[in-house]
């Protein structure tokens, strides 16, 4: 491992006198999962059959239907989510929208007046090219659901959904005003925001009666109101920035503590880290630092590029671990006795090794049992993963580590697989012509419309 100044030796012999080993859910882990929102069609079935958990649009339930069958062939226990909003509609779909469902939701939007909008009828456009639709229409909402079980066969292809921007706070949506209620007025905030998380609730509680056996996940927040009828939640651009103060600790808290006792089972959550190129971290360090704090709790882990993308393939040695089931709960070496998610170094020991975080800003060293553990032996980050024996661990600020036990056996690694960054792929180029050509065509639609 690399050697940094080593500031606290702590007995594990300890810790697990305070923390006994206990019976935890049948699961081995790590859990994988891919936030894939490019169309997608045969060849990339056996990239995306890797993962344990998929976020797709929709509409490949149609245009790519016989990955599905694929998918349960090589993943029996694996899940496929479809991808799609409570409330928005997102312009550029125009150009997926082979048979003309999507369009279909813009003309009755229309039709209806169900768009968000200002005193003047302005339509609200909290994110590019998205158009927000105002949830507290009922009967908005209920074609809305409807839409999604004619259409994508929610009930019969699909494990469950997932309901993409579910915010709380829909007042900033608007620079210049909404008018909730459509009276001709723009309203105050906290009307606004209050008939908004009604609207919300309503539409998530009517969810889960349409589809009571589904597994539904948010990618949003973790307002009260909204967490009993759902599995659980995204935390995309983890540690996700609007979370608290966007530190490591304000997501781990609702991952392993708040929303495990509120959302329904099988609960669902996935961490979605995104490759920052200008972090001092290399891209292994930034994804074990992610993937180390999923192991914590019984989500799954997703990295790529952020939210301007979502359409990465990456894969890295870790991924190919298989740690088994979990023998503990995530503790906390530097407060034992506290079970406070806190900054600090967190272990969770497994049937075939352990993980290990350093969620703080500051060196930390521990000792392990001699010749208990040991590093695999990867092939991509060959310093850290070198199939060493590991008796003493010095972990850097905002670091993770994975390590098997002695007798476990490593991962089986051929070189197959794919590239897991390049440049181009974690960066977004300037809109090509095609691309500004697209946005005159939807310009052109909706004057039509």
């Amino acid at each position: 491992m690399k050697n940094c100044w080593p500031l606290i030796k702590i007995s594990l012999a300890i810790i697990l006198l305070v923390f006994p080993v206990a019976t935890y859910a049948r699961e081995t882990y790590p859990k994988l999962a891919n936030y894939y929102l490019s169309f997608f069609d045969a060849r990339q079935y056996q990239d995306l059959a890797r993962w344990d958990l998929l976020v797709v649009q929709g509409e490949m339930a149609h245009y790519q239907a016989p990955f599905f069958s694929y998918f349960k062939q090589v993943k029996p226990q694996g899940k496929i989510l479809a991808y799609t909003y409570p409330a928005f509609f997102y312009r550029q779909s125009f150009f997926y929208d082979y048979w003309g469902w999507r369009a279909d939701i813009f003309k009755q939007a229309n039709a209806h007046k169900w768009w968000l909008t200002d005193k003047e009828g302005k339509i609200a456009e909290p994110w590019p090219l998205m158009s927000a639709i105002n949830i507290t229409h009922d009967d908005w909402r209920e074609f809305n659901l409807d839409y999604l079980e004619t259409t994508y066969k929610i009930d019969a292809k699909w494990d469950g959904i997932f309901f993409d921007m579910v915010d709380s706070y829909a007042s900033y949506y608007q620079p210049k005003g909404i008018d909730i209620d459509n009276d001709g007025r723009n309203d105050s905030d906290n009307k606004i925001n209050t008939a908004w998380r009604n609207g919300m609730t309503k539409f998530l509680s009517e969810s889960r009666a349409k589809w009571p056996n589904k597994i539904m996940v948010i990618n949003g927040n973790d307002w009260g109101t909204y967490q009993k009828p759902i599995n659980g939640r995204m935390f995309e651009s983890w540690p996700t920035p609007w979370e608290g103060a966007g530190t490591w600790a304000d997501s781990m808290k609702p991952y392993l503590v708040k929303l495990p006792a509120q959302n329904q089972s099988p609960q669902t959550y996935i961490l979605n880290g995104a490759y920052d190129p200008v972090d001092r971290r290399d891209i292994y360090a930034q994804m074990r630092f992610g993937l180390a704090s999923t192991l914590l709790g019984d989500g799954y882990w997703s990295f790529d590029a952020g939210e301007g993308s979502h359409h990465e393939l990456w894969w890295f040695d870790e991924y190919n671990l298989d740690l088994g089931e979990a023998e503990s709960r995530a503790y906390n070496l530097l407060d034992p006795a506290n079970s406070e998610v806190k900054s600090g170094l967190w272990r969770r020991d497994f049937a075939n090794g352990l993980v290990m975080v350093n969620s703080t800003m500051r060196v930390q060293s521990v000792n392990l049992p001699t010749d208990k553990f040991r590093s695999f032996k990867g092939l991509q980050d060959v310093v850290i993963n070198n199939g060493e024996i590991v008796n003493s661990l010095t972990l850097c600020p905002k670091t993770g580590i994975i390590l098997l036990k002695a007798g476990a056996s490593d991962p089986e690694l051929n070189g197959h697989y794919l590239s897991c960054y390049d440049y181009k792929s974690a960066h977004k180029p300037w809109p090509s012509f095609w691309e500004k050509l697209k946005s005159l065509f939807i310009e052109v639609y909706e004057k039509k419309y």
